[in-house]
């Protein structure tokens, strides 16, 4: 998740001209960062194989519905993951064919306008306004990725309007990109904290902590790749619960650690390694327990 103010006003705006039913301007504005962070990685000039453009990763169609000028673009094959599609010549394999004077997708300003007035949409739709406000936040951003028509076909199937029931039943692409926008969404928000006392540290962590003088725990190719104690240890009671700071999925942990067992790093004990998207990722050691559960 990175870091970058240069369209917060852009969004500002585009967040004002609509109303959002439940959720905080604030809430909403993280949430348009993260997705243009998965959809573009805040390139106003991204385009995909499948013939998406601009930071929010516009399909024509779908752009032109939202009130963009976008050209009618000739349409071609394209190789997009395993498959093959037909896609406009607008695409990532000829970016040249685009006809950027012509296609407000790659006016950031039109683009992001463009964006949050058809996630506005998305929230606000009677099919996906079901369950707690994060369930509407998964349906409606799995419908931005994969369309709203294969969402509903999963809801019936599922019979269900629950996020873990619908999920199973979609894209893994879909699936992880759900999972990579609200782990940035955390990020962008501030609500992804550390919260222990007094002390707040916004996670991810890194580039906050600074160690002069390092300790040297376990094997140096281990997951802190340095050798040194990259971690924040947190003092609490034997069978204090510890939540993770974000949904994810389990890589690795162990559960049958004892205390100065070997193969599980010295004075380390249980521990659990969540994914919460591509390139984030968080590590729980020093447990005296672990529960996990499927899914």
């Amino acid at each position: 998740c990175t870091p970058n103010n240069d369209y917060d006003s852009v969004i500002d705006d585009a967040v004002k001209k609509h109303g959002w039913e439940g959720f905080s301007s604030n809430k909403i504005v993280a949430l348009v960062k993260a997705m243009i962070q998965q959809e573009s990685r805040w390139s106003k000039e991204a385009v995909s194989c499948a013939g998406a453009a601009g930071l929010m990763q516009l399909m024509p169609d779908t752009a032109r519905g939202m009130g963009l000028d976008v050209p009618q673009y000739e349409t071609t094959t394209a190789k997009c993951g395993d498959s093959t599609i037909s896609a406009p010549v607008c695409n990532s394999y000829t970016p040249d064919r685009c006809s950027k004077p012509g296609d407000e997708r790659f006016d950031a300003g039109r683009n992001i306008q463009a964006g949050v007035k058809y996630i506005n949409g998305l929230l606000n739709d009677g099919n996906f306004k079901k369950g707690d406000e994060l369930n509407r936040i998964k349906l409606a951003l799995a419908a931005y990725n994969a369309g709203s028509g294969r969402v509903k076909d999963a809801m019936k199937q599922a019979k269900s309007d629950k996020w873990e029931s619908i999920a199973p039943l979609l894209p893994q692409e879909t699936q992880n990109y759900v999972l990579a926008v609200l782990s940035c969404h955390l990020f962008y928000s501030g609500d992804a904290s550390l919260v222990y006392t007094n002390a707040i540290l916004s996670w991810p962590t890194k580039n906050q902590i600074k160690v002069k003088d390092g300790y040297c725990y376990g094997d140096p190719t281990s997951y802190s790749r340095t050798g040194y104690h990259m971690g924040i240890d947190a003092y609490g009671v034997k069978g204090d619960e510890v939540k993770p700071v974000a949904e994810g999925t389990i890589v690795d942990a162990k559960d049958n650690c004892r205390e100065g067992d070997s193969g599980c790093g010295k004075w380390y004990g249980n521990f659990v390694l969540i994914k919460h998207s591509e390139n984030l990722y968080s590590l729980y050691a020093h447990l005296s327990k672990v529960e996990k559960k499927s899914g």
